[in-house]
This record gives C-alpha cells, sequence and structure tokens, in this order.
C-alpha cells in the first residue's frame, strides 16, 4: 500500500512531506478501490478482484494514518475494511 511507507518515514522523521505524501497515497487508493457494496479493496483500480495483499496492507496505513493525525475516519476505513470484504 503506497501509505505505508511515506507514513513510517513521518513517525521516524517527523517531516510533515511524508504525512502529506502518505494521505495522498492513501486517498488515491481507497477512492479508487473501495468497495462500499461489497465492502474490503479491490485488487487493481479497474476492479479485477479482490484478496488480502491489498485490504490488510491498506489496514495497516489507515491504522498509522489514524494514530499519526488522531483523524477517526482513518480508523472508520481501517474498521470498515477489516470486517470486508463480503464474497462477490
Amino acid at each position: 500500500m503506497v501509505g505505508n511507507g511515506p507514513a513510517r518515514a513521518n513517525q521516524l522523521t517527523g517531516n510533515a512531506t511524508y504525512l502529506t505524501t502518505a494521505q495522498a497515497g492513501f486517498d488515491r487508493v481507497w477512492n479508487g478501490s473501495y468497495d462500499p457494496v461489497g465492502g474490503g479493496m479491490y485488487w487493481d483500480f479497474n476492479h479485477s478482484g479482490k484478496n488480502s495483499c491489498i485490504n490488510f496492507p491498506t489496514v495497516i496505513a489507515a491504522m498509522r494514518l489514524y494514530t499519526i493525525t488522531g483523524n477517526s475516519a482513518y480508523l472508520t476505513k481501517a474498521q470498515n475494511i477489516y470486517t470486508g470484504p463480503k464474497p462477490i
């Protein structure tokens, strides 16, 4: 998940540019891959399938961003991903 590395770099260095990059990366993946009907994340922006390779790193990124920012929207997104996906 593209947001994990920059978020961790922000935690280690305090450099706000890393946080901005992490948030932008997370938002891009969330907006292009989250399935609000079936739950979970699609593997790609073409919505060709779902698997743990995208779901759980996205949960980790959302939780890391929640920890850094305190923004409960990230916690909610992590919970939504974790409780999905439903069978398609």
